[in-house]
């Protein structure tokens, strides 16, 4: 109970943090999209539990999220990206994105991500207010990255085999060299990554950070680990209060703003509960 009533009192701190900003950056890891029925890969164990045929192979995340694994094994590197492309395209954004969403048409503010999935976009959040920091599964580039050309994937070109990890069917390739294409993606020793896009969107966003009022910014951090700290990095880069999402204690844990040891979805709600509260105009939708 004394949990309960301590978690209530967190969520009304965190409705007041965003009532009394000008700025929201919202910056999500892979815990944001956990309540979609989104795999997080802590560790082999995590990454086993949804891929058990490459534990036979004794193969871990990062040799398969490898630019190189494409070169070794191109049929079973496409098996595992087309069995993600399918899972993010077919799931659906679980209601935290929507509320996220109606924070930022009343609020000014821009969207981090490491995650590669593409649900902010797919609920509504305009593209130039999101940054992808590793690329998107849905564009495709050259492997041997010939030149800046991305193009955006609708469908896989082949069939995915379900009792092995290869598929049946052309690979993707480029239309400029031939050569083998691949998710534009950021993966594990990564020369060849094409970051154009990236790098358009981070231009974007910093000119954003140069446009604000720092002291007006709130910080809502969701699912961000501790393994690769790239969205935790850029959640505390302006010393702006943290609202901290997380289902780990130790990894919810903040200086400056409010802890919520919970999922992405659960803590999103409360906080919009408390809004709502305080601020009736928060509960129409956008």
């Amino acid at each position: 109970m004394y949990e309960q009533l301590d978690l209530e009192y967190s969520y009304g701190k965190a409705a007041e943090l965003i009532l009394g900003a000008k700025h929201l950056l919202i910056t999500a890891g892979a815990g944001m999209g956990v309540d979609s029925g989104l795999p997080v890969f802590r560790g082999n164990d995590g990454f086993y539990d949804s891929y058990a045929g490459f534990e036979k192979a004794s193969l871990n995340f990062a040799n398969v999220a490898n630019a190189h694994f494409l070169l070794q094994s191109p049929e079973a590197f496409w098996w595992f990206y087309g069995q993600r492309f399918e899972l993010y395209n077919q799931s659906m954004p679980h209601w935290g994105y929507q509320i996220i969403k109606s924070w930022l048409y009343r609020k000014d503010g821009f969207v981090f991500t490491s995650n590669v999935d593409g649900h902010f976009e797919k609920i509504g959040i305009a593209r130039n207010k999101i940054v992808e920091c590793h690329g998107s599964i849905h564009f495709l580039q050259c492997s041997i990255n010939c030149c800046s050309l991305l193009w955006r994937i609708e469908e896989l070109p082949f069939s995915l085999n379900k009792h092995s990890c290869d598929v049946t069917g052309p690979l993707p390739e480029c239309p400029n060299c031939g050569n083998y294409a691949r998710p534009a993606i950021h993966m594990f020793n990564d020369a060849q990554w094409n970051g154009v896009r990236t790098s358009l969107q981070w231009d974007r966003f910093d000119d954003w950070q140069y446009s604000i009022e720092a002291k007006h910014l709130i910080v809502v951090e969701i699912g961000a680990g501790q393994a690769i700290p790239t969205v935790r990095i850029q959640s505390e880069k302006l010393g702006a209060p943290i609202i901290r999402i997380n289902t780990a204690k130790e990894d919810a844990a903040v200086e400056n703003g409010v802890s919520l040891p919970v999922s992405a979805l659960e803590a999103l709600e409360g906080i919009q509960r408390h809004l709502v509260q305080r601020a009736p105009q928060f509960a129409s939708a956008v």
